[in-house]
């Protein structure tokens, strides 16, 4: 059924969350990137998390640059800012979804990978 599901479905338990769990143990909570389908960025920040960068429905490229390598920056002062405080960090980037769009600097990346048709491995220093 369409519309069945998504943010006007979740909304009602939006205090029942692992977030609200986790913030009430103590810990500092952050979502970085998708969090429920029909989720516009104007609304508020749920209960439970700290740090709440959810998007919708962006392009791949974000504030001048590309979205993941902008998230996972986000994501990674956050873990970083929290010393050594517990944390849950929920990121959920847009990438891979179609119609896929590598950073620049990746554009070529796999070229010769995919003209041999073998899927390409990580890149060196990538792991």
């Amino acid at each position: 059924m369409a519309g069945a599901g998504g943010r006007r479905a979740f909304r009602p338990r939006e205090d029942e969350t692992i977030a609200v769990a986790l913030d009430e143990a103590g810990y500092h909570t952050a979502l970085i990137g998708k969090y429920l389908n029909g989720y516009p960025r104007t609304q508020r920040r749920p209960p439970g998390w700290g740090p709440f960068d959810a998007t919708d429905e962006l392009s791949y490229r974000w504030h001048g640059g590309y979205v993941t390598d902008l998230q996972r920056k986000i994501s990674v002062d956050f873990v970083a800012d929290a010393g050594a405080d517990p944390v849950f960090l929920w990121f959920s980037a847009k990438a891979p979804h179609g119609p896929s769009v590598p950073a620049a600097c990746q554009q070529d990346a796999f070229r010769c990978a995919r003209q041999q048709g073998r899927p390409p491995a990580l890149a060196p220093g990538r792991r």
